[in-house]
């Protein structure tokens, strides 16, 4: 997918105490076209090894916002 984006004036850096934290603020540089859809690259920084997907969680949960947020 390619696209204009918009250039912010400083390189936001946010940091989160839970993983799942990050998701609104990637959606919100998503729909302000600040970010592309696709072809993106993520430095995650982590301290501690919680890192888990939950085993009963449906892989179609990506595709649901709200439900994937909480």
């Amino acid at each position: 997918m390619s696209g204009i984006t918009k250039n912010f004036k400083k390189t936001p850096v946010f940091v989160v105490e839970s993983h799942n934290e990050i998701l609104p603020f990637i959606y919100r540089c998503i729909g302000s076209k600040h970010l592309l859809f696709e072809g993106n690259t993520f430095i995650h920084l982590d301290s501690h090894p919680d890192m888990l997907v939950p085993k009963d969680m449906d892989a179609n949960t990506v595709w649901k916002k709200e439900e994937l947020f909480s």
